[in-house]
C-alpha cells in the first residue's frame, strides 16, 4: 500500500512539474517575444511604459486609471456637468496617458513614389495600409525618415495617435521589411523609372511600357481562343508552339547554337526562314491565303507575327460566317505547310502549291465530319463549293 500511495505521489508531482513548466515556458516565451518587438520599435523612436514580468502594465493601468477617476470626482464636484464625446479617453485613460507622455516624433514617406527607390517590390500604401492612414509622414522623402549613427541608419517615424496592439505587430513585421534594404549615406533621394535600366524616363520607354501590356493582352486573348477550337489535340499544340514561336525553323535552330550550312527558307530559297516568313509571307504560300480571302468577300494586309495573323484570320468574319470552320482553316493550313516543308527538308520533295491546298481541304474536312454534328456532305461535293461552306445561308452541312 505504501508502494502504491509513494507512485500516486511521484506521479502527481511530475505532472504539477510538468505543467508548471510548460506555463512558465509558454509566458516566458510571450515575455520574450514582447521584448524582441519592444526593443525593435524603440530602436525607431516607438516608446511606451516598460512592462514587468508578471504583471506587464497591469499596474500602471490601474494606478492611471484610479487617478483619472479621482480627477473626474474632483472636477464633477467643482464645476458644470458636461458631456464627453471622445469614449476612448474615459474607458481608457492610460492610452491618453501615455500617448502624451510618450509622444511619437520622427518621419514615414512611405506611399510608393517616395520609397521606390529603395524598395522598389512593394509600397507601404499597398501593403500595410493601416500604418500607413495613421502615419504623419505620408509625403516625406527618405532623408528626413530618419538619420545615421554609428551603427548605420536609423529610422524615425512619427504616427497621429498611438499605435493599437494589433497595429504594432504590423509595425514589427514593416521595420522588420525596410531592415533588409540598405540605405547608401553617400546616395539622395531620386525618382526612378523603373521600366528603364537607368532609371531615366523617355517616351520611347513609356511607349514600350504600354505596347508589352497590349501584347500580353493580345497573347491571353490569342491563347484563350485557341484552345476553344475543336481539332484533335496534337494540332492545337502543334498551333501553339507556332504562335510561341517554338517550332524547329532554321533561325530558332540557329538561336540554339545548332550549326547549319543552310538558313534559307525551304519553300522560295530567298530569304531566312522564321515562322512568319515561312507561314505567312513566304512568296509561295501567300497566294494561298490571299486566295482564301474573297471567301467571305474580306481585304486588308496580313500581320507580321503569327499571333497578329491568327487574331486578324479570327476576326475577319463577316456575318453569316461559320466561326469555327474558319479558325479551322487557319490550322489546317499551317500545318499543311510545315508537313511539306518537312517533306522537302527531309526527302527533297518539290513544292506543288496545288496539292498544299488539296492537303489543307481535305484535313479541313476530316476534322469537320468527326466534331460536327450532323455533317454528312461528301468531300468531292464539299470542295466543289469551299466559298458556300463557310457560310451559314448554304445549306451544305
Amino acid at each position: 500500500m505504501k508502494e502504491f500511495f509513494l507512485a500516486m505521489k511521484l506521479v502527481f508531482s511530475v505532472v504539477v512539474v510538468g505543467i508548471l513548466s510548460w506555463i512558465l515556458s509558454v509566458y516566458g516565451n510571450l515575455w520574450h517575444e514582447s521584448q524582441r518587438v519592444r526593443k525593435r520599435l524603440q530602436m525607431q523612436g516607438i516608446k511606451g511604459p516598460p512592462p514587468s514580468f508578471l504583471h506587464w502594465n497591469l499596474p500602471n493601468m490601474q494606478r492611471i486609471q484610479s487617478q483619472t477617476k479621482a480627477d473626474s470626482t474632483f472636477n464633477s464636484n467643482h464645476s458644470d456637468q458636461f458631456l464627453a464625446h471622445d469614449y476612448t479617453t474615459t474607458l481608457f485613460p492610460y492610452f491618453e496617458h501615455w500617448r502624451k507622455q510618450y509622444a511619437l516624433s520622427g518621419s514615414n514617406g512611405l506611399r510608393g513614389a517616395s520609397i521606390l527607390h529603395p524598395f522598389q517590390s512593394w509600397s507601404m500604401a499597398e501593403k500595410y495600409p493601416r500604418l500607413y492612414s495613421v502615419s504623419l509622414q505620408q509625403h516625406q522623402l527618405i532623408r528626413s525618415m530618419g538619420v545615421y549613427q554609428g551603427m548605420g541608419w536609423e529610422w524615425n517615424f512619427a504616427w497621429r495617435r498611438a499605435l493599437f496592439d494589433n497595429e504594432i505587430t504590423s509595425a514589427a513585421n514593416f521595420l522588420r521589411d525596410i531592415a533588409e534594404n540598405k540605405i547608401q549615406q553617400q546616395g539622395s533621394d531620386t525618382w526612378e523609372w523603373s521600366t528603364d535600366p537607368e532609371g531615366q524616363y523617355s517616351t520611347r520607354s513609356a511607349y514600350d511600357l504600354i505596347g508589352e501590356e497590349a501584347r500580353d493582352n493580345s497573347e491571353e486573348e490569342c491563347f484563350e481562343k485557341l484552345w476553344r477550337i475543336k481539332v484533335p489535340a496534337r494540332f492545337v499544340v502543334f498551333a501553339w508552339r507556332l504562335l510561341r514561336d517554338r517550332l524547329p525553323t532554321r533561325q530558332n535552330l540557329q538561336r540554339r547554337q545548332i550549326q547549319l550550312t543552310d538558313s534559307l527558307c525551304p519553300l522560295c530559297r530567298t530569304q531566312q526562314e522564321d515562322a512568319s516568313h515561312l507561314f505567312f509571307h513566304c512568296s509561295k504560300v501567300q497566294p494561298i491565303w490571299w486566295e482564301t480571302m474573297p471567301w467571305l468577300q474580306v481585304k486588308g494586309a496580313f500581320p507580321l507575327s503569327p499571333k497578329q495573323h491568327f487574331l486578324h484570320h479570327l476576326g475577319v468574319q463577316p456575318a453569316g460566317v461559320r466561326n469555327n470552320r474558319w479558325q479551322c482553316w487557319w490550322l489546317a493550313l499551317t500545318w499543311s505547310i510545315w508537313k511539306l516543308r518537312n517533306s522537302i527538308v527531309l526527302s527533297n520533295a518539290n513544292f506543288d502549291a496545288n496539292k498544299l491546298f488539296e492537303e489543307a481541304i481535305f484535313l479541313l474536312w476530316s476534322w469537320l465530319r468527326s466534331f460536327e454534328k450532323d455533317f454528312t456532305v461528301h468531300f468531292n461535293h464539299w470542295s466543289s463549293n469551299l466559298p458556300q461552306s463557310f457560310m451559314y445561308q448554304q445549306r451544305i452541312a
